[in-house]
């Protein structure tokens, strides 16, 4: 998914960017978020760096972030997002929960904070599931 082009065929569905720096983790929320029939999956990222990028270029809908990753962290990713007004928005996916890593997503401008081992009704849940 990687680099892909913006797609336009149903732009009825939600358009989700998925970056986290572990490639399994990364699979498996792409494998999880491919059958909700109402949302696509744009791009993946492996770092900060490159979710920037491709936040910028595909302009996804949501964007799952894990919260720390190489090259640049999740709190800078969404910053940043801020700082250019895009309109995606972003939820953060981690294994952090300590108050002040919640408190300080929030404060960068997350919509959500999800922990990685959450259950299924739990995560789509804020989707509407």
């Amino acid at each position: 998914m990687k680099g892909n082009s913006i797609p336009t065929a149903d732009q009825t569905k939600v358009r989700v960017l998925v970056a986290d720096d572990h490639p399994v983790v990364r699979h498996g929320i792409i494998a999880n978020v491919k059958p909700q029939p109402d949302m696509i999956v744009v791009a993946e990222a492996g770092d900060g760096v490159e979710a920037l990028a491709l936040i910028k270029k595909q302009v996804p809908d949501v964007v799952l972030l894990d919260l720390r990753m190489p090259h640049m962290d999740g709190l800078d990713v969404i910053t940043e997002v801020n700082k250019l007004k895009l309109p995606g928005k972003v939820i953060i996916m981690t294994t952090f929960d300590s108050e002040e890593d919640v408190q300080r997503a929030m404060k960068a401008g997350a919509r959500g904070y999800l922990l990685k081992n959450s259950s299924q009704e739990k995560i789509w849940t804020p989707f509407g599931a």
